[in-house]
């Protein structure tokens, strides 16, 4: 069970955001897509944009425990953080 984190719904979560807000170019694009196509549509376009990355990894260990934390991410709080 993931518990909330740094005002988050969980760690997951709030890694994903940290991460994007790192990296400027993925920051802007979050926030583009989000103006253009809304806050469902930039949730399904960032989980899909990311799953490529948890779906490299191969079957083993930290496959395991990497696709366990991409399914806890919550999409639409991550969205939400761009929306505000």
């Amino acid at each position: 069970m993931c518990e909330k984190y740094n005002g988050w719904k969980n760690y997951p979560s709030w890694a994903v955001a940290l991460w994007i807000d790192a990296e400027p170019t993925d920051a802007e694009a979050t926030r583009a897509y989000l103006k253009a196509h809304g806050k469902e549509d930039t949730a399904k376009w960032l989980r899909s944009s990311y799953a490529l990355c948890a779906a490299s990894t191969k079957a083993n260990m930290v496959g395991d425990l990497l696709g366990w934390a991409f399914e806890q991410v919550d999409w639409m709080e991550v969205v939400k953080h761009y929306a505000d």
